[in-house]
């Protein structure tokens, strides 16, 4: 797949095979004030430790989306000051990691997440809600990447994320949903150093044009054959409208935007990295309970 196929200016991967994507992905799952499920966005899986996960997702995912569903707008008065409106939770019952492998669904507790508005980073820790272990075996490596306008690049995210049914009896409930892994690749248009409109960090715009789910997906530089998928950002907005047909149209350029990631690595042994996450002064960090 190459975006230079048929003259399409971005191009998305055919969906046979992008299964194989799953176990290095997640959902963040978050449920309302009467208990209806909502999907998020998009994370993906930095280190696995088999009985525990690493996730990078965009902070946003959190504290617009989860915020939205715990605490809807049409509930704030207003004038209410962020600073006075409640603190999410990430309590089991109000927000959870969905995340595949084969034809297995796991719905992980998230036991700790930090984010910050700034980078539109937030990295959190996963388990499964069982305690089980050999769960996660899949993640995206990680390492200094450079950019440049022209670069070639790839981003993933789950699109058309939907909650087709659900039935709640107090507690305890059921409901199924939707989605899709979408894979597309286009080129690298503009780089903005100090950030742009809504990433307020060093970020890059491509061509390629995204859902609102996929936020917080991975985005890399399109490897050689045989070689891993390095993200160097995650998808950060698209400020076109969720619903305009050129988002399916690959003669037509998109205008989503990439947050760099603010990392350091670190080499511990040839076969062991380090990461630091550099966040800024207003990080918020949660646990749960």
């Amino acid at each position: 797949m190459t975006a230079a196929d048929h003259n399409f200016l971005w191009n998305e991967a055919v969906p046979t095979g992008l299964e194989t994507l799953h176990p290095g992905l997640v959902q963040i799952l978050a449920f309302t004030h009467n208990r209806s499920p909502k999907l998020i966005g998009t994370g993906f899986i930095v280190a696995a430790n088999s009985d525990h996960a690493i996730v990078i997702t965009a902070a946003h995912n959190f504290h617009e989306g989860v915020r939205n569903a715990q605490f809807p707008k049409d509930y704030r008065h207003p004038s209410a000051l962020p600073e006075f409106l409640k603190e999410i939770s990430i309590d089991p019952s109000k927000v959870r990691a969905v995340h595949r492998k084969q034809q297995a669904v796991e719905v992980c507790v998230i036991e700790f997440v930090a984010w910050d508005e700034a980078s539109d980073l937030a990295v959190m820790k996963i388990v499964p809600q069982d305690r089980v272990s050999n769960r996660f075996d899949t993640f995206f490596r990680m390492k200094r990447e450079s950019v440049e306008v022209g670069s070639e690049v790839g981003l993933i995210g789950y699109g058309d994320m939907a909650v087709v049914s659900e039935q709640m009896d107090g507690d305890k409930g059921q409901f199924s949903t939707e989605s899709r892994v979408v894979f597309r690749r286009g080129v690298i248009t503009k780089i903005h150093p100090e950030g742009y409109s809504l990433c307020r960090t060093r970020c890059v715009e491509t061509n390629i044009p995204v859902f609102s789910g996929m936020s917080g997906g991975p985005v890399f530089i399109i490897p050689d054959d045989d070689e891993d998928m390095i993200p160097f950002g995650l998808v950060s907005f698209d400020p076109e409208p969720e619903g305009v047909s050129a988002k399916y149209d690959r003669s037509i350029a998109g205008r989503s935007v990439a947050a760099m990631l603010p990392t350091r690595i670190t080499e511990i042994t040839t076969d062991k990295r380090g990461v630091l996450f550099n966040f800024g002064e207003k990080t918020v960090v949660l646990k749960g309970s």
